[in-house]
């Protein structure tokens, strides 16, 4: 489980769930972009742990809203 600290040294994020990309990007920024489709991380939940349950699929289905929303980042990258 990688620790709080290792994940905010980071400074770019390139995420992958399925072998699609979700999230390319600022390591600063990756949960403002998740927030902003849906998926809140809790204040004291570890944001490594947060994005590996959400790329690894524990988590609610997603709206098509969602999808378009990723797909859309994935565009972006």
């Amino acid at each position: 489980v990688p620790l709080c600290f290792q994940f905010i040294s980071l400074d770019i994020l390139f995420l992958l769930s399925a072998g699609r990309c979700t999230y390319h990007g600022r390591t600063d920024s990756v949960l403002i972009f998740f927030s902003s489709v849906g998926f809140s991380c809790v204040e004291h939940n570890n944001p490594a742990d947060f994005l590996l349950d959400i790329t690894q699929g524990d988590r609610p289905p997603l709206s098509a809203q969602q999808q378009d929303d990723i797909a859309f980042n994935e565009e972006r990258s």
